[in-house]
């Protein structure tokens, strides 16, 4: 199957969030409850001013995740931002970037994450995470590449 995407900020943030998943909104939680808390508790302990502490701690805590994407976003853009085309075979999937080409067989990835907005592939070894974003792909052709990976559940590893 074949599917390209022009990858912009929008679409990076959304793959990388969708990478991180569940991981994100708990980090994003604890910062309402740090805010929310910490405001509690300064209001019900009569305490004067605002809760600066508690306010600065949670509003820090809850942009985390948007300020780290920001960052490997600022890192990264010159390899992925552009036009990118994915091609996923029963061997392996290639990826076609303004910067260069890659291949990976799928005998060497050890782990898919298949998440809300993106396939996190995740090569065995050091390499890094190879984002696919869904919307490269008809919803005919992401159904699919679903299937295909939950037909092998060495990649949930």
């Amino acid at each position: 199957m074949n599917g390209e995407i022009n990858v912009t900020y929008g679409v990076f943030r959304r793959a990388i969030l969708s990478y991180l998943g569940v991981r994100i909104q708990l980090l994003r939680l604890f910062g309402v409850v740090v805010l929310v808390g910490g405001t509690w508790t300064h209001f019900r302990e009569h305490a004067a001013g605002l809760p600066w502490q508690s306010l600065l701690a949670g509003a820090v805590i809850i942009a985390i995740p948007e300020v780290l994407t920001v960052l490997i976003w600022l890192a990264s853009r010159r390899r992925v931002a552009g036009l990118n085309r994915f091609v996923v075979t029963a061997t392996g999937l290639e990826v076609t970037r303004p910067s260069g080409q890659q291949r990976l067989e799928w005998r060497d990835v050890a782990r898919v994450q298949r998440g809300l907005y993106a396939w996190s592939v995740r090569p065995a070894g050091a390499p890094p995470v190879v984002l696919v974003p869904r919307r490269a792909f008809s919803a005919a052709d992401q159904t699919t590449i679903n299937d295909f990976f939950l037909r092998h559940p060495e990649f949930a590893g």
